[in-house]
């Protein structure tokens, strides 16, 4: 499945590997994307990732509803499950944090 929107949690100072990148970039449903970091409301851990441009553009680069949406799923993940769903009619998928 593509997606709008592509995430991976990130726990701490721990961020993403080239690895990791290509893999969420061959998630998206577009050829052209923006890079996005997310915050937790509560949790020590933020989303980085993209957004594709089409999807920044329908959102007209006003990602707050999406941002708060974002956190609380982050406050409340279960290790055990990454997130897919629909956020402001997108498709978002959330990876969660997996140490190595």
């Amino acid at each position: 499945m593509e997606y709008d929107v592509v995430l991976r949690q990130c726990i701490g100072d721990r961020g993403l590997n080239k690895t990791v990148i290509e893999g969420m970039m061959a998630m998206l449903n577009s050829y052209e994307f923006y890079p996005v970091e997310f915050y937790a409301d509560h949790a020590e851990s933020s989303a980085i990732g993209f957004i594709t441009r089409e999807a920044a553009k329908a959102l007209d680069f006003d990602y707050d509803e999406l941002k708060s949406c974002i956190g609380s799923i982050l406050d409340e993940f279960d290790q055990d499950y990454n997130f897919y769903g629909e956020i402001d009619g997108l498709k978002v998928f959330i990876a969660r944090w997996q140490q190595k």
